[in-house]
């Protein structure tokens, strides 16, 4: 077990006693307090977490995110499709987009739990999914979709031993959708990246 020697401002926020007029920033004292993969974790946030109410695992820190950039930024190809990219390099490297929507149907490439340069979730299969069908529903919310419209779904597991807890993951979050599932052991590209799931959805128009 490791013992933090924290001040008593910073005991006050782990036990949530603390309110803003105590300290300037509690955002920046909370990842001193925080174990250094969860504060790394926290502090390289994406996008993603852009949801009311805001909550990560740290609580509710929308009172910290109130000028959002775009999602992603939507580009048109020459056939008139719609293409987003998120910014990682296996991109431009492969040749590829993050997500196209083709008339009413978009399809999301495999994803990770990437955001910049950094991996997201550590050792935690359950971490990187739920990040994973986070950065899939903000690409879909930029495309005009939504998680609803999901119709089929692909997850591939570095290691067999994590087969269930990322399903359940996936059963949590997909649990009133049920779209169409695979899911098979990959040695995925990547040491640290555990779980790759793909996504493919038919956007709904409004009669």
């Amino acid at each position: 077990m490791t013992t933090l020697n924290v001040s008593s401002e910073q005991q006050a926020i782990s036990n949530g006693n603390l309110n803003e007029s105590t300290v300037t920033d509690d955002l920046e004292l909370l990842l001193t307090v925080l174990p250094p993969r969860i504060a790394d974790a926290l502090e390289h946030v994406g996008d993603e977490y852009r949801k009311e109410p805001f909550l990560t695992a740290s609580g509710d820190l929308s009172h910290h995110l109130e000028n959002f950039p775009p999602i992603f930024e939507v580009q048109k190809d020459s056939k008139g499709n719609s293409k987003i990219f998120s910014g990682t390099s296996w991109e431009e490297l492969a040749g590829y987009c993050r997500a196209i929507k083709t008339g009413s149907r978009i399809h999301i490439s495999g994803t990770t739990a990437t955001h910049g340069p950094h991996a997201i979730g550590g050792s935690d299969p359950a971490a990187q999914a739920h990040f994973i069908i986070d950065k899939i529903e903000a690409a879909l919310l930029s495309l005009g979709g939504r998680l609803e419209d999901v119709v089929r779904t692909r997850i591939f597991v570095k290691h067999m031993k994590d087969w269930e807890v990322v399903a359940r993951v996936h059963g949590e979050r997909f649990k009133s959708i049920q779209p169409a599932n695979t899911l098979v052991q990959a040695d995925l590209v990547g040491e640290e990246y555990l779980v790759e799931m793909e996504a493919e959805a038919e956007v709904q128009t409004k009669d």
